[in-house]
């Protein structure tokens, strides 16, 4: 739905290859939607209909059973590419692909048009877990306590314990299998809750005090450490997706086959996620498009987002957005992206800090409903300041007349938008 919203751009037409067949009250749903939209200069977006075009693949329903992305199956849909290809002659026609399949490519190259994505392999690479890692690495931001590219239960179990050792006032750990999305892959641990020489380690870390960082220092504790995280873990790790992992035995064998990453959850009771989209020009510009404080379903898995956030300054999520899309961007990615933050106050220092947790290489469901609210408003988002900016409304002045003077004809200085795909 938000792919057909970027018509309020006058220089632009859509052609959105549909996955499903739309019949004519589908058809005519999204025309309503188009005929909602709103200008920068607060007037209605006009000619919505002859700028958009839906196309389905003729040979959509061939291959039952088979999970084909759709441009394969638009590759076998010899008369939907001719009619594609009459559609985009003499213009200056792109691909905005979901997330980035080897037959995007091949898409691109049979109608001769670029496509703005990275390679395949290169999203393959970093819409990991532990690639996201990577990329925070490189890009120099704050993340939490962490270990990735774990492969082998011996080296889940070593790591932890260096973790824990470092970080004795982290009570909870989460383990994420590469690969997965929305929590699905995700399971954590309260640690230090069962572990019985915990006291033991805190007095041992109290002693060695500015020293304790240096490895000869923790090495005993981290011995002792290790010797009970396999019990703990077996009896005591909690899933947050019992239906694809039923018990901890297949969430590990499924966590080292795929490989995966230990974090640490922060250390506070009060901890806001934060979404931020944004896109990447090939040039390499970035345009930060929309931020959000993200709403739960449960722990782990995001329900809506509250757009623009206000759980943190809007300069810093600013700053540390644009380092990550940077990173990205010297690894040949470039399009549609989405980082994950989590902030809170340490309880040590009373400072509000911000952790990178996640990273998404596609166009996601949140940045599809910012297109929506951008269209329906013609509102522009500013990355500086935090808000969402929208014109004086002039499309319908029908319901302006019902209030009874200009004053109250003024909307409130500040809304927020529960933007949610589910």
């Amino acid at each position: 739905m938000g792919r057909v919203c970027d018509v309020n751009d006058p220089n632009v037409e859509v052609i959105y290859i549909s996955p499903i067949d739309l019949d004519s009250d589908m058809q005519q749903y999204y025309q309503k939607l188009l005929g909602m939209g709103v200008t920068v200069d607060g007037e209605g977006v006009k000619e919505t209909e002859s700028k958009v075009k839906f196309l389905v693949p003729d040979h959509l329903d061939c291959f039952p059973g088979l999970n084909f992305c759709l441009s394969t199956i638009l590759l076998y849909s010899a008369s939907t590419l001719k009619r594609l290809k009459r559609l985009i002659a003499g213009k200056n026609a792109y691909i905005m692909p979901g997330l980035m399949h080897r037959d995007d490519m091949e898409l691109a190259e049979v109608l001769n048009c670029p496509v703005i994505g990275p390679e395949p392999d290169i999203v393959h690479l970093y819409s990991t877990k532990s690639g996201a890692k990577r990329i925070f690495s490189n890009a120099n931001v704050p993340v939490p306590p962490s270990e990735f590219d774990i492969y082998t239960e011996e080296q889940l179990f070593e790591l932890l314990s260096s973790l824990i050792t470092s970080n004795l006032d982290v009570t909870r750990w989460v383990f994420k299998i590469d690969g997965e999305f929305d929590g699905r892959g995700t399971a954590y641990c309260d640690v230090t809750k069962y572990l019985a020489c915990h006291k033991w380690a805190l007095k041992q870390a109290e002693r060695y005090g500015s020293k304790w960082s240096k490895r000869w220092a923790q090495e005993p504790t981290s011995i002792k450490i290790y010797s009970e995280l396999p019990e703990i873990i077996y009896n005591n790790m909690k899933i947050v997706n019992r239906t694809l992992f039923p018990s901890v035995e297949k969430f590990l064998v499924a966590f080292t086959k795929s490989g995966g990453v230990i974090e640490a959850c922060p250390p506070s009771d009060d901890v806001t996620c934060i979404t931020v989209d944004m896109f990447i020009e090939p040039t390499g510009g970035v345009q930060i498009k929309n931020t959000g404080d993200q709403i739960r379903a449960t722990e782990f898995q995001t329900w809506a987002i509250s757009a623009p956030q206000t759980s943190i300054s809007p300069p810093r999520v600013h700053s540390n957005a644009l380092a990550v899309a940077n990173a990205c961007y010297e690894r040949g990615i470039i399009g549609y992206i989405s980082v994950g933050f989590a902030t809170f106050i340490d309880p040590k220092t009373s400072e509000q800090l911000l952790w990178a947790i996640d990273l998404k290489i596609q166009y996601t469901d949140t940045m599809a409903m910012a297109n929506v609210l951008q269209y329906v408003t013609g509102g522009h988002f500013d990355s500086q300041t935090g808000l969402f900016k929208i014109p004086e409304y002039k499309v319908m002045p029908a319901l302006a007349s019902r209030f009874k003077s200009p004053k109250e004809r003024q909307p409130p200085n500040h809304r927020f938008a529960i933007l949610s795909p589910r």
